[in-house]
């Protein structure tokens, strides 16, 4: 199974640029499926839960790395999504780090 890395909040994104991650995070992801991969995208998966009219739930890696992490325990590899932004990401860098403390392979 693949863990997907993507930035969503880096360098201080708006709303639109968050959606377009969002979408190009979901490209990725079904274009991974389609080839025959198990992949899991935290940003495919809470996209859309911040935005279904529910309170409380943050936008940025500190709210849900736990989340996060507990998926990255379930994957076999994680794969960066470098899409602008991505190396200002301290999500991004965190779950690498995270994963690389787990004997993930990362790519």
């Amino acid at each position: 199974m693949i863990y997907i890395a993507s930035p969503y909040t880096a360098g201080g994104a708006d709303e639109a640029l968050m959606q377009e991650r969002y979408e190009q995070a979901c490209i990725a992801t079904a274009k991974m499926t389609r080839n025959g991969h198990t992949v899991f995208s935290p940003i495919v998966h809470s996209h859309p839960l911040t935005r279904c009219g529910v309170e409380g739930l943050g936008h940025d890696f500190a709210y849900w790395s736990k989340i996060d992490y507990e998926f990255i325990d379930l994957c076999d590899e994680l794969v960066v999504l470098k899409l602008d932004g991505w190396r200002d990401s301290k999500g991004i860098a965190e779950e690498v780090k995270y994963a690389e403390s787990k004997g993930k392979i990362y790519m």
